[in-house]
């Protein structure tokens, strides 16, 4: 039995090809008719579309808006020209009043001084008053970190002899509401790798009136002991630098291959400061420029009766950074890259007894697919489905002769680089089976998260990667690899992850698997 079809014909009938005749301007006073026409260049006999046509006069409109033409309107009218075959296209402007600057209130500020908000907004009487300038007024404000809410009204005067016939004065008015001077924030994470850990961060903003912050943050798990005061300056328009102050006490604990015991470990000291400058470039481009003076003391756990290992060291490298990060969330990304680039350079000249050059890059990308769905129980929208990868290389090197000291050298393996291998130990390991670090590193991550059921994620990834003891062993194809698969639980408060990697080609007395229980993503 045959099914019924229908078959739909659609007969079309072209009719004659029309193209943009003349292009001309009314009423235009602050630009020339010829000036617009060279903007908004609507190439000669070029197929006639209203799509260009309205394109062209939302781009009149933002360019006169830009000048602070803000209720400017613009409209065209169409002549079919039927025997040339041609239209030509007439755009009628309504400039109406230019905003000029006439002078600046400010409301609300009561730590932050006066003079801070003006220089943010970065306006001055005479100047022109633009939606565009009132939007990164706001922005300004902002970015100083000192205000929870920015409004900015423009009030036309009535007054008019200090300005010419096409203009109208303004005063602006800005309302801040400043951040609660005195904070207190507080943490805590969990991983099968360093047991409950702790954040505490206390904080003075708006010191002395010019938003400054001032605070002390100390962090405590099994690994790191860590105590660090900072001072730092927003962003200003007279000075477009962050400058950050920074004084710490570091405590870092290696746990070696047996974690039930100590005999292995080693520990390393830091105590220093570092000064830095940072430049944000549009949104998301960091530039960081600073100096580490740093006293370094690596020791064993337990000291070796036969040949004790403890080294004291000055390092006092210049650093530099640039980071680029597009994506939707730094915490949970599902869309966006990440990529970084450090560098630091330790002269004897600056006060290194260590010299030595040392290189860390980082690229991370999220690719979703398919559509963004509403998450049970979190009820955010998101996507679910998404490829993770990501790429990380370092490099280091000692100069004149000298070795990079271990609390230098890099270490990988664990459930954030390379999972299937314990804590720090892929790569070169001492006699008793404990990581000694390399002077170069490579990782690779892929990552495919996909939705189970109602809050629950799962994840199948494959793992690369490895440590080499010295800069010359260095080869992207001697790597081990892991592969596995996890379990993400979405809470209305974090993602909990659950992983458990194998690894290919496992070696003798090595375990072939280890599992991983921690708060976030892997990468």
């Amino acid at each position: 039995m045959t099914r019924p079809t229908v078959q739909i014909v659609f007969r079309v009938t072209e009719g004659p090809l029309y193209r943009f005749g003349q292009i001309s301007f009314e009423g235009n006073t602050e630009f020339t008719a010829v000036d617009l026409r060279n903007r908004f260049r609507i190439a000669a006999e070029a197929p006639f579309q209203f799509k260009t046509v309205q394109e062209t006069q939302q781009r009149v409109e933002d360019l006169y808006r830009k000048t602070g033409y803000n209720d400017v309107v613009v409209q065209y009218t169409q002549v079919k020209d039927v025997p040339r075959r041609i239209v030509d296209v007439s755009f009628k402007i309504d400039e109406n009043q230019q905003r000029v600057l006439s002078g600046i209130e400010i409301e609300g500020n009561q730590k932050t001084s006066t003079n801070l908000v003006r220089t943010q907004i970065d306006l001055k009487p005479g100047e022109i008053v633009s939606y565009d300038k009132l939007s990164q007024a706001r922005s300004n404000l902002y970015n100083t970190g000192a205000y929870s809410f920015v409004e900015i009204t423009a009030t036309p005067l009535e007054d008019r002899t200090a300005v010419q016939p096409h203009q109208t004065p303004v005063r602006l008015v800005g309302r801040v509401r400043e951040l609660q001077p005195w904070q207190l924030r507080y943490g805590g994470f969990f991983d099968t790798e360093r047991g409950v850990g702790g954040i505490i961060d206390f904080s003075n903003h708006n010191m002395l009136g010019g938003a400054r912050v001032v605070g002390v943050q100390t962090r405590y798990d099994a690994d790191l002991h860590e105590v660090r005061s900072y001072f730092s300056q927003p962003t200003l328009r007279r000075f477009p630098l962050k400058s950050v102050f920074t004084a710490f006490q570091r405590r870092e604990i290696h746990t070696g291959a047996d974690p039930h015991s100590e005999a292995d470990d080693f520990i390393t000291d830091r105590t220093g400061f570092s000064p830095s400058l940072e430049y944000r470039l549009r949104k998301n481009n960091v530039f960081m420029f600073g100096y580490r003076l740093e006293e370094t003391h690596t020791f064993d756990r337990i000291p070796d009766p036969v040949i004790p290992f403890d080294v004291r060291l000055r390092v006092a490298p210049l650093t530099s950074s640039f980071i680029r990060d597009t994506r939707n969330d730094p915490l949970d990304a599902s869309n966006g890259r990440f990529t970084s680039h450090a560098f630091e350079w330790g002269l004897s000249s600056l006060g290194s007894q260590l010299r030595y050059v040392k290189y860390f890059g980082q690229y991370f990308a999220y690719l979703p697919f398919g559509e963004p769905t509403v998450v049970p129980w979190v009820h955010t929208t998101r996507n679910r489905l998404v490829l993770a990868m990501g790429a990380r290389i370092g490099l280091a090197s000692g100069l004149g002769g000298q070795e990079v000291i271990p609390s230098e050298r890099f270490l990988a393996g664990g459930g954030t680089t390379v999972r299937g291998f314990g804590q720090d130990t892929l790569g070169p390991l001492d006699a008793f089976g404990a990581p000694i670090g390399g002077n170069a590193m490579l990782v690779f991550n892929t990552e495919l998260r996909f939705p189970l059921y109602k809050f629950f994620d799962g994840v199948a990834f494959v793992d690369a990667g490895n440590v080499y003891r010295h800069l010359g062993d260095f080869t992207p194809f001697d790597l081990r690899a892991s592969y596995g698969v996890g379990l993400r639980i979405r809470t209305p408060y974090v993602v909990l992850r659950l992983d458990y990697g194998l690894k290919f080609r496992p070696r003798p007395g090595e375990s072939p698997n280890k599992f991983f229980g921690s708060i976030g993503q892997a990468f």
